[in-house]
């Protein structure tokens, strides 16, 4: 003889395990409307193709690709920016052994940074600019 409450009990289940799913889908996506994407837009006036890295406390992270006489934006991984971290910026020149730095910046999340390259030098052009 089965229990009354027997086929009840399995349809409580299922409503409350989709309900804590759609909680917790619902929190993760605020979370990440919440953290602001930092990005660095790189103004390439040299002919030559340019690699640009972030450096931050030894660690080397390739940004991407900034084509000579561009302007690229590149995204700053969530990892490099936290709380007030100071990166600095390489620009290593494709094919050529050539490798400039820009001065340190203290990048925020969220900030957008411009990087100018030009006339042999790679410099923060820009403050940040938050939203």
């Amino acid at each position: 003889m089965t229990h009354p409450l027997r086929p009840m009990l399995g349809s409580l289940l299922f409503a409350l395990a989709a309900s804590s799913s759609a909680c917790y889908t619902s929190h993760a996506s605020q979370g990440d409307e919440r953290q602001a994407k930092s990005s660095v837009s790189v103004e390439n006036r040299e002919f030559a193709d340019m690699t640009v890295y972030a450096l931050r406390s030894g660690q080397r992270v390739r940004l991407g690709i900034a084509s000579g006489h561009q302007t690229t934006v590149l995204m700053i991984p969530d990892y490099l920016v936290s709380a007030g971290n100071e990166l600095l910026f390489l620009c290593d020149q494709i094919g050529a052994t050539r490798e400039l730095a820009s001065e340190r910046t203290t990048v925020y999340p969220g900030d957008q940074l411009v990087l100018l390259i030009y006339n042999g030098s790679c410099s923060v052009h820009a403050t940040a600019v938050r939203a």
